[in-house]
């Protein structure tokens, strides 16, 4: 197995994190008033552009290494309830990543702003992942010429039924403190603007992995949005 370590260009994920926030903060660009919030919101951007540094380290895994819904890479084992409606057959490879967008905060005491340094934080590591996709899908076109495979939606920790435990999984593999990257006990990657996933590449390109929560067979603590639902639940 061959990590490699890249960098995403800021200027080149700007477009797709702006699109974002735009879609996070739910502005409609046809109100005025939602206007002047995003131009305050892309004025704060530029103040944060020295902080924003979009890192990564991904590395392709051979199809041996997925069995009976379990991924295992040396003494890691990545599971997820998911990956048992995954054919083994179908696939010809696995792509994981760590990804990092960098310590994105603001200083400010303005509630405004930090919440807009929250979205900016989100938003770029949204594109980042989204171009490095696009990266992986170039590299797998490669390895597999033709048009008979293709890369599944993102699987990580939180979705579709994976635990958020599986953090260590990949940070360990990948060896996350290679981007200045740490974990901490429960599992939450510092910089919080963090992420690690990864994709299939498949032979079916019928293959669909529907809806994340409608088709979710994890537990209840298997992604954010059913402990939240969870916790209201019980009030």
């Amino acid at each position: 197995m061959i990590r490699n370590i890249g960098t995403i260009p800021e200027h080149d994920a700007r477009s797709l994190a702006r699109q974002r926030f735009i879609e996070i903060s739910r502005f409609d660009q046809k109100d005025p008033k939602h206007c002047l919030l995003m131009n305050k919101g892309d004025s704060l951007r530029e103040k944060l552009l020295a902080v924003i540094n979009i890192r990564y380290t991904e590395c392709f895994c051979e199809p041996s290494s997925f069995h009976e819904g379990v991924i295992t890479i040396g003494d890691w084992k990545i599971t997820c309830n998911f990956f048992h409606r995954i054919p083994e057959s179908c696939i010809e490879g696995i792509y994981l990543f760590i990804l990092t967008a960098g310590e994105i905060q603001c200083e400010s005491e303005n509630m405004l702003d930090s919440l807009f340094a929250d979205t900016w934080g989100t938003s770029y590591v949204d594109a980042g992942v989204r171009l490095l996709k696009d990266r992986l899908t170039a590299d797998m076109e490669l390895r597999f010429p033709g048009p008979g495979v293709k890369l599944t939606r993102e699987f990580g920790p939180g979705y579709y039924g994976m635990p958020v435990s599986e953090t260590s999984a990949f940070f360990h593999v990948l060896h996350g403190e290679e981007l200045g990257m740490s974990l901490t006990d429960s599992g939450l990657l510092i910089p919080q603007k963090s992420c690690s996933g990864m994709f299939f590449a498949v032979n079916d390109l019928e293959f669909d992995e529907g809806p994340e929560c409608i088709d979710c067979r994890g537990g209840s603590l298997g992604c954010q949005y059913c402990q939240i639902m969870q916790k209201k639940s019980s009030i």
